[in-house]
């Protein structure tokens, strides 16, 4: 090529990008328009179509910047497009042929994926970077997440539009081979065990015999490597869109790693005959110059992408459409019920409860199937057909309602005898809804610690099933694993769930509710004090029992019990998804379609827990039509079952603060930077393989969650411990529990990492103390540990 052709290449190319900037959707990258950057545009370099390869045949439809995996890097406004009638001005646009396939080589349906107008606040961030190594490259591990705000940090997610660093952490995939059915001694008895006689064991024993006949070994499929995992340590904003950029990331040696030919046409201004790549490039040049704005240079990119996270509207309008349409209709009445069974308990045989009461609430039916059975999908009459990709829910018209059973608890401090049979008036009690745990059921409300909590404080609690992951879907969760076309399944009829709680807790307070009922009382006066209503959950239910206080409009206060959100990150980290996994493991053998899958699955479970509403229990951002509300959360330390580290990324989302110190360690209000000196001895005992010498993982504990006074009126989170693992002696200490993994793996006590912590926020006297003050008009977190970090089973956290 002639120096004048050369010339007159790049000045077209020049004017080509300076239109394609004013005219495409991308000037509003950095919220100024503004001039690419220090850095400027590279003079146009040769083409190196030829080295992009295969990758360049699904361009249109794949992201070859990073060709490893057809849908990374994800989440990815690559795969949307421009919707002027969204919120956000895109909506996704999910490929079937780029969809993962299970093994019966059946891909995923994107349909339901593709109404949405962006990805999950707390969207898994996924890409395959071969031969990274994070330690050497200085990523911003789950140890040590202040690091995300360090200058030369390699791996950024900034807003686009405030430039504003966001908290994150880095990590690479730790599941990269797990047991599938094929390596379970009897898929029959494992599928037994979950759902009894169900339909699944004819298809699971085809699967062993399959599995017998071909000798097929764990996760039998090549996998290329892990996939590269960034999480928010504090979720994304709604409606905001971000840009992910990795820089100067090395292998293990320490070299530097090349960009994919694909990206390095972008990022050194290669000329490409490659139309799919080619129509991106001013795109991406309004990237980089954000980028620079930022500080980051596209000279030290290996990869760069930007993502749209979806509205508000997006995540909750759903289920908001299905409260206001059932409350309208609902009017100033009580919700119509029954009551159809009622026991009363002598002190002898409970000396808690003094009467139960079963029966039936009547709720508007938003599912397609008669009473919202287990499969059912919401019902949207003719709109999603007609194509209306914002189409909400609507009454089903053939059933009108379905029968939402209840079961309440009524304790004996709610009268002023310690038997119901001589007992001539009430002392009424506080109302709460109360939360199951994973795939349980409303008998959960009969637990131990519930009916201590009860008497104790004088509630009377009432449950329903979280429809959608209760015991009577376990055969659908099942379905689902072995297909994730079904999975939106569980979260329409999980949204039905919330307005069964919702109408079960108006039927609670309202005069013509249960109190008009002789089960509920004495005389003439009623065992429930109808002045406000709570929430109290643990476990599935301090997950998805955020979602439900966000969207009650008479719950204003509530506990969420071991909490967390946002099930991508849960899952794998959960003891409880072991069995789960290989069912999904099997239909999915793949490593990076398993992570894709969990990512990809996030953006329709937002609508049914907490991590799709958990920015609106802030007091200042309450949801529509909907009053403020305050949280305290109950996390236990190094919990088996659901992730600690989940607690922490809710808490900083909804601005709560914490009790300090939160964990036994240093000096400082948590525990102190980098401090190993003056720790607490059990923690110097314990072993260095586990917790390498510090209670808390991360550097800084709870960083960015400010500490509290002696009490406090908003949102709040307390740790409680159990302690370490290890006496001051060294020797094995047996109720302890170690610090979690800092993977993405769960803690097992075959591993080391003690007993499981789980249920012991809940059984301890302090902390049930503690809840009683919060839920009540005017509540408040009081302090029930003093100066030390709050402890259970007996663990003296004093140094």
């Amino acid at each position: 090529m002639s120096v004048q052709a050369r010339g007159a290449l790049r000045l077209a190319m020049l004017l080509v990008w300076v239109v394609g900037v004013a005219g495409c959707r991308s000037e509003a990258v950095d919220g100024s328009g503004g001039s690419p950057g220090s850095g400027g545009v590279p003079e146009p370099q040769v083409s190196i179509d030829d080295e992009v390869g295969a990758a360049a045949n699904t361009a249109d439809r794949c992201d070859p910047i990073n060709p490893e995996y057809c849908m990374f890097p994800w989440p990815n406004d690559h795969f949307t497009v421009a919707d002027d009638a969204s919120d956000t001005g895109r909506r996704l646009n999910l490929q079937l042929a780029s969809m993962p396939r299970n093994v019966l080589l059946k891909p995923l349906i994107p349909d339901e994926w593709n109404r949405n107008d962006g990805f999950s606040p707390g969207q898994l961030i996924l890409a395959r970077i071969p031969g990274v190594d994070l330690a050497t490259t200085g990523a911003v591990p789950i140890t040590d997440i202040a690091d995300s705000y360090r200058a030369d940090q390699p791996i950024v997610v900034i807003d686009a539009d405030t430039l504003q660093r966001q908290l994150i952490w880095s990590e690479l995939d730790a599941n990269i081979t797990h047991t599938t059915l094929c390596d379970l001694p009897d898929p029959v008895a494992v599928a037994a065990d979950l759902v009894g006689a169900a339909p699944l064991g004819t298809l699971l024993t085809t699967v062993a015999d399959t599995c017998n006949a071909l000798g097929l070994p764990d996760n039998p499929l090549p996998d290329p490597g892990p996939a590269l995992m960034i999480r928010p340590a504090r979720n994304f904003q709604e409606g905001h869109r971000y840009i992910v950029a990795l820089r100067r990331l090395k292998d293990a040696d320490g070299n530097l790693i090349e960009a994919s030919p694909a990206f390095r046409i972008f990022r050194d201004n290669h000329v490409s005959d490659i139309a799919a790549i080619d129509d991106r490039r001013a795109h991406m040049e309004a990237l980089f110059a954000t980028l620079s704005k930022a500080g980051i240079e596209r000279a030290d990119l290996n990869l760069a992408w930007d993502f749209t996270v979806a509205s508000t509207r997006n995540n909750s309008a759903r289920a908001l459409q299905m409260r206001d349409v059932a409350f309208d209709q609902l009017g100033a009445a009580a919700p119509t019920y029954s009551v159809d069974a009622v026991t009363d308990f002598t002190p002898d045989e409970n000396a808690n409860i003094a009467r139960e009461v079963s029966g039936s609430v009547a709720v508007p039916l938003f599912l397609n199937q008669p009473n919202g059975a287990a499969g059912s999908r919401l019902y949207y009459g003719l709109e999603v057909l007609g194509g209306n990709p914002d189409a909400l829910p609507q009454v089903n018209p053939i059933s009108g309602t379905m029968q939402a059973d209840y079961t309440c608890r009524i304790p004996r401090a709610a009268y002023d005898s310690t038997d119901v049979a001589t007992a001539t008036a009430a002392v009424p009690a506080r109302p709460a809804l109360y939360g199951h745990g994973l795939l349980g059921s409303r008998d959960e409300v009969g637990a131990g610690n519930v009916g201590d909590m009860g008497q104790e404080h004088n509630f009377v609690f009432c449950s329903v099933d979280w429809i959608g992951m209760s015991s009577g879907d376990t055969v659908n969760v099942l379905t689902i694993l072995l297909d994730m076309s079904n999975f939106p399944s569980l979260a329409d009829r999980a949204q039905q769930g919330f307005l069964n709680f919702m109408f079960l807790g108006r039927a609670m307070i309202h005069a013509d509710g249960f109190c008009s009922n002789a089960a509920f009382r004495v005389g003439d006066s009623c065992v429930i004090d109808r002045q406000q209503l709570y929430y109290d959950g643990n476990s599935q239910g301090g997950i998805m029992g955020g979602a439900l206080v966000a969207l009650s409009p008479d719950v204003r206060a509530g506990v969420l019990g071991v909490p967390g959100m946002n099930y991508s990150t849960l899952l794998r980290r959960s003891v409880d998804f072991d069995t789960y996994a290989a069912f999904m493991y099997s239909a999915y053998p793949a490593s990076l379609d398993q992570s894709f899958v969990l990512s990809m699955i996030q953006m329709l479970w937002d609508r049914a827990e907490a991590n799709g509403y958990v920015q609106h229990l802030r007091a200042d951002d309450p949801l529509p039509n909907t009053p403020s509300k305050r949280v305290l959360l109950h996390p236990a330390f190094g919990d088996h079952q659901v992730s600690m580290w989940t607690a922490e990324v809710a808490a900083r989302t909804i601005g709560a603060k914490i009790h300090c110190p939160a964990v036994v360690g240093g000096s400082s209000p948590q525990r102190g930077e980098k401090v190993l000196a003056g720790a607490h001895p059990q923690v110097e005992a314990e072993p260095e393989a586990v917790n390498i010498h510090r209670r808390h993982p991360d550097d800084e504990p709870y960083y960015g969650i400010d500490c509290m006074g002696e009490t406090h009126d908003g949102s709040a989170i307390v740790v409680w411990d159990r302690g370490p693992t290890a006496n001051l002696d060294g020797s094995p200490r047996e109720d302890g529990v170690a610090p979690p993994p800092i993977s993405n793996t769960p803690p097992r006590p075959d591993l080391g990492y003690g007993g499981d912590p789980h249920s012991d926020p809940r059984k301890d006297v302090n902390a049930r103390v503690q809840k009683s003050e919060f839920l009540k008009p005017g509540g408040r977190v009081v302090n029930v540990c003093g100066a030390e970090p709050c402890a259970t089973r007996e663990f003296d956290p004093t140094p």
